[in-house]
């Protein structure tokens, strides 16, 4: 018996492709927000195939994780395999990637995402078509040209909709990452080098596509993430600064140095300086938890750190927030700050990745360095530009373009295509 239970060849009529699904980030007990869109990914692919999961979970995060799960999904089921992998460990790669192979018999296509994924099949022949969809933010180090073009153009060079193909198109303003060092780009020209031998290769922003176009030397598209966050309607106070109460700025974020959790505690002390009562939540785990409250408390900034927290009360965080801030160094899309703006609620961030397709005014600013003053002037601009906005009016534009229709029929284009020529 198959892991797949459709019948006859691939494009026949009411036939669904069957697909070997391969990733390394899934949400386990150890860990229930790890690959929160990843998950999300598979269940809007379900609607167009037959998924079969293989999930190379990294030893830390198995504790408590079955074996063998399986999703139901609109009636139809979803195997999720697991296969303790450690990423940095190439003999554990090689086994991985046996294990992907013995499921090839079984499927029409092959679909990768995380860059473990494509590690493990450094060494494997991959005899079906081969579709790789990349999220990573480590891809920051990979230099791409001043060339035209820009993120806010990144509506028009979506897969599925004009078709367009690109490479290395996006204008750095914030000057050149520093170079990574030698084990670094090792793996990045490992990965590019796998990267070539798919055939088709997808970005999550336009940012990202051509960075993975930059890195392989190939051409790289853009699918963006889903963002489903629900509607947190009515905004708390349309005016903030005429509330009696205290503006409530939300990060949802690990604590880590890219994501500038110190930084967003001094945006907050120089509102404050400003004569504004200001309450921080940051959502979110990591390493610089215990210096993000320190520093908090040191610079008299009242914080509230729960820790990571499940998509429901991350929704419920924002319902009671009146803006978003990340002052991020870089990001591969910043799915946290489109699911904000879906929910409503206007957003301030910096200005290099991604997020430069849809952060846009009046309902969010791009701050480009490391300045509070500068971050403090941006959300005190998109306070008063959205005042009078309902949450629906600043949602409306994130809400029509990342949605999971959108997100199905580029992919049916995608699997059909590639489906096709195989």
């Amino acid at each position: 018996m198959t892991m797949f239970q459709a019948t006859g060849a691939p494009g026949e009529a009411g036939r669904r492709p069957r697909v070997l699904y391969v990733t390394a980030w899934l949400p386990t007990p150890a860990s229930s927000t790890t690959g929160i869109f990843v998950e999300r990914d598979i269940r809007a692919l379900a609607r167009i195939a037959d998924v079969h999961v293989i999930h190379l979970v990294a030893p830390h995060l198995a504790q408590g994780a079955a074996q063998r799960e399986i999703w139901k999904q609109a009636g139809r089921k979803i195997t999720i395999e697991r296969v303790p992998t450690t990423p940095t460990n190439p003999l554990s790669l090689l086994r991985a990637g046996r294990s992907i192979r013995r499921r090839f018999a079984h499927a029409d296509l092959l679909h990768t995402a995380t860059p473990a994924s494509l590690l493990a099949l450094g060494a494997i022949r991959v005899p079906i078509p081969w579709v790789h969809t990349d999220h990573w933010s480590g891809y920051a180090d990979v230099q791409i040209p001043r060339q035209h073009g820009d993120e806010s153009a990144g509506q028009a060079q979506m897969a599925g909709d004009a078709g367009d193909r690109h490479a290395g198109v996006f204008i750095v303003n914030g000057g050149a990452p520093p170079a990574p060092g030698a084990g670094k780009r090792i793996t990045l020209g490992a990965l590019g080098y796998v990267m070539r031998r798919v055939d088709v290769l997808i970005g999550v922003s336009t940012t990202l596509s051509a960075q993975l176009a930059q890195l392989s030397g190939r051409e790289a598209i853009t699918v963006p993430n889903i963002v489903d966050m629900a509607l947190c309607e009515a905004r708390p106070h349309v005016n903030p600064w005429a509330a009696q109460r205290p503006l409530r700025i939300i990060c949802v974020a690990n604590a880590v140095a890219g994501k500038r959790p110190l930084l967003a505690v001094d945006v907050c002390a120089e509102l404050i300086r400003r004569g504004r009562t200001v309450e921080l939540l940051w959502v979110g785990e990591g390493p610089l938890l215990g210096s993000l409250r320190e520093h908090a408390h040191a610079s008299g900034v009242p914080l509230h750190a729960p820790g990571a927290l499940p998509p429901e009360r991350v929704r419920d965080s924002l319902a009671v927030s009146d803006l978003f801030l990340l002052p991020t160094v870089w990001e591969s899309f910043c799915l946290a700050a489109a699911e904000a703006l879906s929910a409503g609620r206007p957003v301030v961030m910096g200005d290099q990745g991604g997020q430069r397709a849809f952060v846009h005014a009046p309902s969010g600013a791009l701050v480009s360095g490391d300045e509070p003053m500068a971050y403090a002037d941006a959300i005190e601009a998109v306070l008063h530009a959205t005042a009078g906005l309902s949450a629906a009016e600043i949602a409306r534009n994130v809400r029509q373009s990342y949605s999971e229709e959108a997100f199905v029929g580029r992919y049916r284009k995608i699997y059909s295509s590639v489906l096709s020529k195989g």
